[in-house]
């Protein structure tokens, strides 16, 4: 359901098994993360949605029970689950200090240290929701998938 790539190596995220799996570039299989969440089902959704790297952490979000992974790739080991209750879950990015979660209704801002630490809110009415976030020219960046719209939130 997803992929990034650093260096030489990519990372991608399947989500039966819900797994992080790091390739080298031939393909071969250098390190596999179990991210199967424990958390609360909330609705049924795909397991898993979405893998972005940045802020030395690989990031996986699981819509059915609205959490944020906080993967170390220098161990393959999940360091955190972050719960993010601000709507349907759906994408993921990390830059400017942060990670940067998108739901169906708001971008939310998780701190390194774990913990969610701002929202803010965005228009109502797309039932599909938010699904790309992006960091970058001092801004986060969120696209909402059935409106064809993007919007900038200044970070």
């Amino acid at each position: 359901t997803g992929a990034t790539g650093e260096g030489s190596t990519v990372w991608v995220l399947s989500n039966s098994p819900q797994a992080v799996v790091r390739l080298d570039s031939t393909g071969r299989e250098l390190a596999r993360v179990d991210v199967t969440s424990s958390a609360p089902i909330r609705r049924s959704f795909l397991q898993t949605w979405w893998l972005a790297s940045g802020e030395g952490a690989l990031w996986t979000t699981h819509p059915n029970q609205d959490v944020v992974d906080r993967i170390d790739p220098s161990t393959a080991k999940v360091v955190a689950r972050i719960p993010v209750s601000a709507g349907r879950l759906f994408g993921v990015a990390a830059g400017g200090g942060s990670a940067w979660a998108v739901t169906d209704r708001a971008l939310v801002r998780i701190e390194l240290t774990n913990r969610v630490v701002a929202k803010a809110d965005l228009p109502a009415g797309s039932p599909s929701g938010f699904t790309g976030v992006a960091v970058g020219e001092g801004a986060v960046w969120a696209t909402g998938y059935d409106r064809g719209e993007l919007y900038r939130v200044n970070g």
